[in-house]
């Protein structure tokens, strides 16, 4: 059978008697101060709550033209990217197409195949990316 520890009367035990009360400002998350130390701010700086305002309307306005750019490349390129697969499939097909006419059975087959699952390819790849 174990033993229970017995409490002594030592500073420690004494002190565990003692409640710890904390008190912690109100916490505030947002791109602005909260409201309270914007009046602050007005207080020492005239105008400072506008000038604050102003400062985080135009970094949101950025942002979004920041984003609005990113969408935009982003859209251009997936655009370019099938483009230039379309045209490099249309290529070697038409490369096939030569081939076999040319009597070269197995090069021109092997061309055609080639291209058209480069096309296919880059079709399927497009339309997975372009689901949400």
């Amino acid at each position: 059978m174990a033993k229970q520890a017995q409490p002594q009367n030592t500073p420690n035990a004494a002190q565990q008697g003692q409640q710890v009360v904390q008190v912690s400002a109100a916490a505030f998350s947002g791109p602005l101060p909260h409201p309270s130390l914007l009046e602050h701010y007005n207080k020492v700086i005239p105008n400072a709550a506008e000038r604050i305002l102003r400062m985080a309307e135009q970094e949101g306005e950025h942002r979004h033209y920041i984003e609005k750019k990113l969408v935009d490349a982003q859209a251009s390129q997936l655009k370019l990217g099938s483009i230039f697969a379309f045209v490099l499939g249309m290529t070697t097909v038409a490369g096939g197409l030569v081939l076999l006419y040319l009597g070269k059975d197995i090069g021109g087959l092997g061309s055609l195949v080639a291209g058209l699952a480069a096309i296919v390819t880059a079709f399927i790849a497009g339309a997975r990316r372009s689901k949400p």
